[in-house]
C-alpha cells in the first residue's frame, strides 16, 4: 500500500439498540452516539464503489499533483487533488491526510487552496504536508469550487442554502453530508496503491 491510515484503537460503536458496550465505554456514551447519528440524519448508506478516475498528473517541486474524482454516493462525484510526495513508493508506506478547505464564504475556492493553486498562501497546508512526506487528499466540499451549482443559477451562499434545505427535507442535515464525504475521502486514501 502507498499510505498508512491511522485510526483510533477504541471505536465509538455498538449495534443500535444493543446492550453491549465495548471496553471503556458506558451505555450513556453509546446512547449519545445513537442520538447524535439520529439527529444528523440517520445511518450512513452502504458505501458504493469509489470508481476513482484520475484526470491529470503534474510534477511539482517535491511532489506529484494528481487531479481525480470519486463517488461518495451513486451519481455524486467529488473532485479532489491528491498530493503525493516524491518519497512515496509502493514499498514505502506513507501516512495519508485528508484536508478540507476553509469556508469564509469563498465558494470559488475549494480543493485548490490547500493544494497551493489558489487563495491565501497561509492556507496552502496540503503543499506543506506533502513536502514533509505526507500523501494529502484535498477534496471539494459540497457548494465549493467544482461542486457549485452546475446550472449557474444559484450563486454564492444561495446554492449552499438550497442544498441545506434539500437535506433537511430529506430528514438529514448538511453536517451528515459533510461527514459522509469525509468518510469517503478516508476510503480513497485507504485504497491508494
Amino acid at each position: 500500500a502507498l499510505i498508512q491510515i491511522f485510526l483510533p484503537t477504541r471505536l465509538f460503536w455498538a449495534p443500535t439498540g444493543s446492550d453491549f458496550a465495548p471496553p471503556g465505554y458506558t451505555m450513556a456514551a453509546i446512547d449519545f452516539r445513537d442520538r447524535l447519528l439520529s439527529g444528523l440524519g440517520g445511518d450512513w448508506p452502504k458505501p458504493c464503489p469509489l470508481n476513482t478516475r484520475v484526470t491529470a498528473t503534474e510534477q511539482k517541486e517535491g511532489y506529484r499533483l494528481v487531479s481525480l474524482n470519486y463517488e461518495v454516493e451513486p451519481g455524486d462525484r467529488v473532485p479532489a487533488l491528491l498530493l503525493v510526495p516524491d518519497s512515496a513508493t509502493p514499498d514505502t508506506p506513507t501516512p495519508g491526510i485528508a484536508i478540507w478547505h476553509q469556508h469564509a464564504g469563498q465558494y470559488h475556492l475549494g480543493k485548490s487552496e490547500p493544494a497551493g493553486l489558489a487563495g491565501n498562501k497561509m492556507h496552502h497546508t496540503g503543499v506543506a504536508l506533502a513536502r514533509e512526506g505526507y500523501v494529502v487528499l484535498c477534496p471539494d466540499s459540497l457548494c465549493f469550487e467544482d461542486r457549485r451549482d452546475s446550472t449557474g443559477k444559484l450563486k454564492t451562499h444561495w446554492y449552499e442554502r438550497f442544498e441545506f434545505l434539500r437535506y433537511v427535507v430529506a430528514g438529514k442535515c448538511m453536517a451528515w453530508k459533510n461527514i459522509l464525504d469525509m468518510r469517503r475521502a478516508v476510503d480513497v486514501l485507504a485504497n491508494l496503491e
